[in-house]
């Protein structure tokens, strides 16, 4: 019988701040931007807010974990249970995480029937916020107050004497985000249960079946309060209750419901044998995976009562279900069933030679029945070259293995356009004499009939080696990767489909090397340690395009009708494809190139690892280092000027003025950038994991087996030339390269957290 308790607490902080100019320099950018010297008050300008503060906190995360484990030699069992708990920075931000595990395992029949089970389930508690109130707290002017002295929201309105003040007009178009948080209500509950079982039978030593069953259910839930009369007055500080139009909703509500349920079942049979200096091991069995089997129910009324515990659907004052707003829409997804049969097969002749082959049948439901099936195989073999005769002689060498092979990987995974039903509701029409509007469902996407699967085709040759008494251990791998019939959406003229269409549209080539090394050694019976590094390159390419309408499609949009990617064939997927400032006019404005330029892919040309591991009598230390390199970042909010926003500091340390006609910056302006390289960065970074140092406690009870205290800081130190909030910009990409991948916009600010934590074991 074990219990095993683990906690933490820690306290999370933004690492990067992006220093936004003052009110002086608001001011003085914005005047000369405008051609106005007294637009704005340049002296004892009464308010300077600084809006990243304040919409962010010093957030929380802390953790409790507790696990009871034990059994006899024919049945063990598993107990956990954990609850984390988080407050973020961005103000209001919460996730609670409570989660509930078992695991038992039995041996029957003389332990030739082995039954094992899982179990866990979990329910989540999430408040999210909008990520657009960093990117209006980064635009937003620090003249603008968060509120007025009469209580009502601040708004960037501008006076005659060029201060921010109630009684003026405005001077750009971005949201109070201190407001923009505080009338966001949302709230999410998921609960998800996830369970296998597992049986293993041996008819004899060499001879076994066995079979998985898996499923996953989830059900979420959630809602969203709009105070729509609140934000109007808040978006008009000078009007009153009573001037809100009155035939608009004061405030809308949605509620929403979903469930999902996936299963698998797997099972194979397995024979093994020693033939001399001979093993064979040969495998067989097939697959079943049904997922995306679920439901969405959403409901929209308007005009609830404005307190939280009669956010009810029931409430509402207008209950039509044809009224525009007040609509309820359902969806059924359509699950996709996987089948899969295959063989593998392994070969091993005195533990020096290696053999190793397989077959995998696959088919899919997304697929038409004339594409549905695929035969992807895979053949490797090893020599473990120290093994042999003459390897003996090599002293520091301990262990040296040969390997090369080549497999394929299929992909069927058709994005969103194939995994729901061809029709989609919560859509409204007009019919009749007199226009009554009713709910419908239209077409929005087209399937191609010819889609198929995707294959990833690969060769790799590497070796293992063990060396100077097996402290130096390392791997190294040389691979060639070519994916063929990629998957990818493409946006088609409307007149064809009004969304995305998912096309088999030509070649994608990666080829790179990965390098793994680790040594470790004792410096005597106190001292202890081990250094470990990974480095990595790899070179991602468009081979060829057979889609005529992706070869011309362009990608990663700002917001401003500008675009920052293109399709290049034999260049890397996601390259951005901007102008190229060339330099400035005699006004101080950029020039460009005629044509678009090859500015360079978010993608890194490689990456690298760095991990440490210090022990000392009860002392444990252990670093964590992640690198990447060759990549670029498009700084997108940097290049969303509609006028009148701010503005970075740094922007106004060196901009263009007749007496420095070489400044690496333009005079101020409130035009729209143009997509050019003045906006592409280099991505590059160097980030710290995370760096923990603990203590372990002496035995100081028999019952006791292990007190550990330790800390820990994670993400504490990120070193890079980019100057945004973060170089790790994922973007959301829905399996497409030409989306927001590389380009920061609204970026949340990565986080730096130290934890205090306690181990307990009894």
């Amino acid at each position: 019988f074990k219990v095993s308790y683990d906690s933490y607490y820690g306290l999370k902080y933004i690492q990067r701040e992006v220093e936004m100019a003052d009110s002086y320099r608001f001011a003085y950018y914005n005047n000369v931007a405008l051609g106005l010297s007294s637009f704005f008050n340049l002296n004892n300008q009464p308010i300077n807010t600084n809006w990243l503060d304040e919409i962010t906190n010093r957030g929380t995360a802390k953790s409790n974990f507790l696990s009871i484990s034990g059994g006899s030699d024919n049945v063990n069992y598993y107990i956990g249970y954990t609850n984390y708990q988080e407050e973020g920075i961005l103000t209001g931000t919460r996730f609670e995480r409570n989660n509930f595990n078992t695991r038992t395992e039995a041996k029957l029949l003389d332990n030739r029937l082995k039954i094992s089970n899982a179990i866990n389930f979990s329910i989540i508690n999430n408040t999210p916020k909008p990520l657009s109130a960093f990117t209006n707290a980064y635009k937003q002017s620090p003249l603008m107050p968060v509120k007025y002295s009469n209580d009502r929201w601040g708004m960037p309105f501008v006076n005659n004497n060029g201060f921010n003040d109630l009684n003026g007009i405005r001077y750009n178009n971005v949201a109070n985000p201190v407001a923009q948080l505080n009338y966001t209500n949302e709230q999410n509950r998921n609960f998800t249960i996830f369970g296998s079982i597992s049986a293993e039978y041996k008819f004899s030593d060499n001879f076994k079946y066995t079979s998985n069953f898996g499923a996953t259910y989830d059900m979420g839930k959630g809602y969203t309060f709009i105070p729509s009369r609140d934000i109007w007055l808040s978006q008009n500080p000078t009007q009153e209750i009573f001037n809100f139009p009155i035939n608009e909703p004061f405030n809308i509500l949605n509620q929403r419901k979903s469930d999902n349920y996936s299963w698998n079942w797997d099972n194979f049979v397995s024979y093994s044998k020693e033939f001399g200096l001979n093993t064979v091991n040969l495998t067989a069995g097939m697959s079943r995976t049904t997922r995306n089997n679920g439901s969405f129910l959403s409901g929209t009324r308007l005009n609830v009562p404005d307190q939280s515990n009669y956010w009810y659907l029931d409430f509402s004052t207008n209950n039509t279900t044809t009224a525009p707003g007040a609509v309820v829409s359902n969806s059924q997804s359509t699950p996709i069933v996987s089948i899969a049969y295959f063989v593998r097969g392994d070969y091993e002749i005195n533990n020096k030679y290696l053999f190793s082959a397989s077959i995998r049948r696959e088919g899919i439901s997304s697929f038409q029945e004339s594409e549905r099936w695929g035969v992807f195989p895979a053949v490797s073999a090893g020599w473990v070259v120290s093994n042999e005769d003459f390897f003996k002689n090599i002293k520091d060498l301990n262990y040296f293995k040969l390997r090369g092979g080549y497999g394929e990987v299929a992909n069927g995974n058709t994005g969103n356009a194939l995994n729901n039903l061809v029709f989609a509701s919560g859509f409204n029409y007009a019919f009749g004499p007199d226009q009554q509007i009713f709910p419908g469902s239209n077409i929005p996407y087209q399937v191609d009939p010819n889609l198929s699967w995707e294959t990833m085709k690969e060769i790799d040759l590497g070796f293992d080696f063990k060396m100077f008494d097996y402290r130096l251990t390392g791997t190294f791998d040389l691979y060639n990767r070519n994916s063929t019939d990629v998957i990818l959406p493409v946006s088609l003229p409307p007149v064809l489909s009004p969304g995305s269409v998912y096309l088999n549209t030509g070649t994608v080539s990666n080829r790179g090397i990965e390098l793994t090394l680790r040594w470790e050694d004792d410096i005597n019976d106190q001292w202890k340690y081990a250094i470990g590094g990974n480095f990595s390159i790899n070179k991602n390419e468009l081979k060829d395009v057979s889609n005529a309408y992706f070869s011309n499609v362009i990608g990663g949009g700002l917001g401003n009708g500008q675009f920052t990617k293109q399709v290049l064939v034999g260049e890397p997927l996601g390259t951005f494809y901007v102008y190229e400032v060339t330099g400035l006019d005699g006004d101080g404005a950029f020039t460009y190139s005629d044509e678009r330029v090859n500015a360079g892919s978010y993608l890194p040309t490689f990456t690298y690892g760095v991990n440490l591991a210090l022990f000392y009598r009860s002392f444990d230390f252990s670093a964590d280092l992640f690198g990447v390199g060759g990549n670029k970042i498009y700084n997108g909010k940097k290049a969303q000027r509609f006028g009148g926003e701010n503005i970075e500091s740094a922007i106004l340390d060196n901009f263009w003025t007749p007496s420095t006609p070489n400044a690496e910056n333009p005079r101020p302006f409130n035009d729209v950038p143009v997509a050019s390289t003045y906006f592409v960065e280099d991505g590059s970074f160097l980030r710290v994991n995370n760096i923990t140092f603990g203590y372990s406690f002496p035995k100081f009870y028999d019952k006791i087996d292990k007190v550990r205290v330790y800390a820990t800081a994670v993400n504490p130190f990120i070193f890079t030339n980019y100057t945004g909030y973060s170089p790790e910009v994922s973007g959301n990409n829905n399996g497409n390269p030409l989306g927001s991948a590389g380009i920061e916009l609204d970026a949340y600010p990565t986080n730096r957290t130290f934890f205090i934590g306690l181990n307990v074991a009894f």
